[in-house]
């Protein structure tokens, strides 16, 4: 469960809970900034690095939710011999303790990190139950947002401002987590497996299968079902940059979907399940059909990282999820330079 489905079950339900977050990352850490946890009377969603660092950021949040009443603080923690750790790095976290009613941003914030548009958050560390501003980055007010927007235009989840003093005032963070958008054609054995691996990791996926029943099982929050008499046919709504992925019941609409892809020419990564055998023949026919050998080349088949042998669904899932990290690092961040 995330940090945010955490904190809208405890408020929901009438109990107040803390969001710790990583406001400042220095030197090696286990996260960076922008990493949140929701802390509850019975367990915790998210983390901020584990370790004694993350078993002291528990106490604390306990002790605010025995303390009662909305309060947020800040805390600095260096990761050496005094936390257990050898790290190196330090980092600074901001305390916000919620009460119910459930504070009308919540939801917001959520839509928002599902979003695709750069979002910022001010929360007033005075008032952590409001948000000062939540909303596009290019209409965010003047002040503490405009002096951190080239940090978290960088990468940079979250700031503290004014950075320079001892206690701060706001904490400045970018709501929307960059997600490379995955189509994920079939829904079989593989398919489905891949789909739990996916849960929580940085890929927005359409899961497309022309088989409506295969579709209808619970999925994780990144993941829409998308039932279509047509799979290839969706090829071209994908924005530039996206990765497609190949595992259908046929052979024949794995060629349809893979010879749009690269007749697009714009894809991050186009992955096929199956042998290199099965790649020869697919291989034989594109050359047959005048694509060129460049275009030819960019469809990977056999998938997944190398070492991993098994040929169980959940092991090729793993392999092919890992190979998909890869490509997506370097997809994302050619996207926000």
């Amino acid at each position: 469960m995330s940090w945010a489905a955490e904190a809208e079950r405890a408020l929901a339900a009438g109990r107040a809970c803390v969001v710790v977050t990583v406001a400042r990352a220095r030197g090696s850490v286990p996260r960076g900034a922008g990493a949140k946890m929701t802390v509850t009377g019975e367990g915790i969603a998210g983390s901020v690095g584990g370790g004694k660092l993350e078993h002291e950021a528990i106490a604390r949040a306990r002790a605010m939710l025995a303390g009662g009443g909305s309060a947020a603080g800040t805390a600095e923690f260096a990761l050496g011999p005094g936390l257990e750790q050898s790290c190196g790095g330090a980092v600074g976290l901001v305390f916000e303790r919620l009460d119910p009613p459930m504070p009308r941003w919540l939801g917001r914030w959520t839509a928002a990190a599902e979003g695709t548009a750069p979002t910022v958050a001010l929360t007033a560390l005075a008032r952590p139950h409001e948000k000062a501003f939540l909303g596009p980055a290019d209409e965010a007010p003047e002040g503490p947002v405009a002096l951190v927007a080239e940090a978290l235009a960088g990468g940079v989840g979250a700031a503290l401002w004014p950075g320079g003093r001892a206690t701060p005032s706001h904490l400045v963070e970018r709501v929307d987590s960059p997600r490379a958008a995955l189509y994920l054609f079939g829904a079989g054995h593989v398919g489905r497996a891949l789909v739990r691996v996916l849960d929580g990791l940085p890929f927005r996926v359409q899961w497309v299968d022309e088989r409506a029943a295969l579709l209808a099982v619970p999925v994780p929050a990144n993941v829409t079902p998308r039932h279509a008499a047509e799979p290839a046919a969706l090829v071209a709504e994908a924005a530039g940059g996206a990765l497609f992925l190949v595992m259908t019941h046929s052979h024949a609409l794995d060629y349809a979907i893979c010879e749009r892809v690269l007749a697009r020419g714009d894809a991050a990564y186009l992955g096929m399940i199956g042998s290199a055998t099965k790649r020869a023949t697919f291989v034989h026919r594109m050359r047959a059909r005048g694509l060129a050998e460049g275009t030819i080349a960019r469809l990977r088949c056999p998938i997944g990282i190398a070492g991993v042998g098994g040929k169980s669904p959940p092991e090729i899932a793993i392999a092919v999820a890992a190979e998909l990290l890869t490509i997506a690092a370097g997809s994302v961040a050619r996207a926000a330079s």
